[in-house]
């Protein structure tokens, strides 16, 4: 299990101060070593991370709004440990880095929801960091 985000929390108003973002939440699991993310109002992000000789990728949709995105909709702190555990438990895992960038090269995603481009973005940068 992933180290805890502890997050402050203000008792007289009783909102969180200084909400942790995706990539907060992603580095709990692993060294983040590349990203590919949509760059609209809502979409989707991939992260390739290491761990131990690992290395996983860890995929997640978001959204502009505490009605389409988890994080924004979490106003605790189970909320946040929940989508860590959600998180962390759709990590694809891989022995070798060579076992991950196959997985990408070969299609993995191939019938997923993902967008084709931003699949292609990630496989590109995993490729530069793998080389």
């Amino acid at each position: 299990m992933a180290e805890r985000i502890a997050l402050k929390i203000d008792s007289e108003y009783d909102w969180i101060e200084d909400r942790p973002n995706y990539d907060d939440i992603v580095a709990t699991f692993g060294e983040i070593k590349a990203e590919a993310s949509d760059s609209d109002y809502q979409g989707d992000s991939l992260y390739l991370i290491e761990k131990d000789g690992k290395y996983g990728i860890v995929t997640f949709g978001w959204g502009s709004c505490s009605g389409c995105d988890a994080l924004q909709a979490a106003n605790s702190q189970q909320d946040i440990n929940d989508l860590q555990d959600d998180l962390e438990s759709g990590i694809k895992w891989f022995d070798y880095d060579e076992e991950a960038l196959d997985y990408l090269v070969q299609g993995g995603f191939k019938e997923s929801f993902l967008r084709t481009s931003l699949v292609l973005e990630f496989a590109n940068k995993v490729k530069a960091v793998l080389a």
